[in-house]
């Protein structure tokens, strides 16, 4: 059993990005949702995705127009480090 691939459309990351940390991209374009391979168990529910998609989303647009150096490692689903920027940001 393998996780789920997302592949972003919107933005459309430069291949140059892909496997920077930073972008949490994988080599083949798709988002990198979780730290290690055991991360996903076939139980887990794929709509739980969705939301570390949106928050990869937020993450990309705030560090592509520079305010992040990089995403969260865990990321903003399962991370507060980012919140108060959030707050800031969109309040």
């Amino acid at each position: 059993m393998t996780a789920p691939r997302l592949y972003p459309r919107d933005p459309r990351v430069p291949m140059e990005r892909w496997t920077q940390q930073r972008w949490h991209v994988n080599g083949d374009g798709s988002l990198c949702l979780m730290q290690a391979a055991d991360d996903w168990q076939p139980t887990d529910v794929s709509a739980a995705l969705v939301c570390k998609a949106a928050g990869w989303f937020i993450e990309y647009l705030l560090v592509e127009q520079g305010d992040l150096a990089s995403m969260a490692i865990r990321g903003i689903y399962a991370s507060s480090e980012i919140d108060a920027l959030l707050a800031a940001r969109f309040t």
